[in-house]
């Protein structure tokens, strides 16, 4: 499995990290998880929510509520479609609740068949539960390090603007 540590400065992030996960499948998780993944060679499933979670909204998550590892799959989207999921859910979503180190592992792409599509929230009419449509994919768990190919840690550093420090310090 190939394995690459990066810096890529905040406001380069969109630029320099988007590109290199166009056209892929991968999970997202907080660098720190590293250690207890690589240790127990697979990434848990997480349906009683007990492990914590790179994305704040994951205790009603369509995926981790069936036992599923969730996953964004990026390929074949269109420019509009790919920086809508970005924006949503993503690397920019999990970096803050990361302290700013994220592990991105890419899935290899002969385990691509045994995903579960965003669609069976729909089937099931689970609308109250989190999904992202057309990108946000379940992979039974646990997703072993086998059915990964490459995993990127990136790390950053945030430095709010003057105008953030602004609404943040108006918000106390």
């Amino acid at each position: 499995m190939k394995r690459l540590s990066i810096y890529i400065p905040y406001r380069q992030m969109t630029e320099r990290l988007g590109p290199m996960v166009r056209e892929r499948i991968l999970h997202i998780t907080c660098t720190r998880n590293l250690r207890s993944i690589i240790s127990d060679g697979r990434v848990s499933g997480n349906a009683n929510g007990s492990l914590p979670s790179s994305f704040g909204s994951s205790r009603n998550g369509f995926f981790r509520r069936r036992n599923a590892i969730s996953v964004f799959d990026y390929r074949g989207l269109s420019d509009e479609a790919f920086y809508d999921a970005w924006c949503k859910c993503g690397p920019l979503t999990a970096l803050p609740k990361c302290g700013y180190k994220i592990a991105a592992l890419f899935l290899a792409e002969n385990v691509y068949s045994q995903l579960i599509s965003w669609r069976l929230w729909h089937k099931e009419q689970a609308y109250e539960q989190m999904v992202v449509p057309q990108v946000e994919f379940g992979y039974p768990a646990p997703l072993p390090l086998t059915a990964i190919e490459e995993i990127l840690e990136v790390r950053t550093r945030y430095i709010p603007s003057a105008l953030e420090r602004i609404l943040a310090a108006s918000r106390k």
